[in-house]
């Protein structure tokens, strides 16, 4: 089944929006880049459009240039209905350079059904 909704006069098909993504330090600073040798924040801010009455998982993944994962992390949550929520992902310093980051919304992690429309940092 695919739902519709309309927010401000634009129709989405997915109960969740991703309104924000940016690179961190643990002090808050926003960054340009993720560092190499030490760990940063990911920081998520979300939408939930359309009441779910189900616990949703976000996830924030790492790849590397050429799109190998490196660092795959997630929470499951259950929002209320036109709430904006920020969350800050911890990501352990990485081995390899630093391609993309992208963010997900999906009902679960063995039959995922996207939520929201992903985003993605490139670096």
């Amino acid at each position: 089944a695919v739902y519709t909704y309309t927010i401000n006069n634009a129709v989405s098909e997915y109960p969740y929006s991703i309104e924000a993504l940016a690179v961190t330090n643990d002090t808050g600073e926003i960054l340009t880049e993720p560092p190499m040798d030490t760990g940063f924040i990911v920081d998520m801010t979300l939408k939930e459009i359309k009441e779910r009455d189900a616990r949703d998982q976000m996830f924030v993944a790492v790849y590397d240039p050429n799109g190998k994962l490196l660092s795959l992390d997630y929470v499951r949550c259950n929002l209320a209905a036109d709430s904006e929520f920020s969350i800050g992902f911890y990501i352990p310093p990485q081995d390899s350079d630093i391609g993309s980051i992208k963010a997900f919304i999906w009902n679960s992690f063995d039959t995922p059904e996207p939520l929201a429309a992903s985003a993605e940092l490139r670096f």
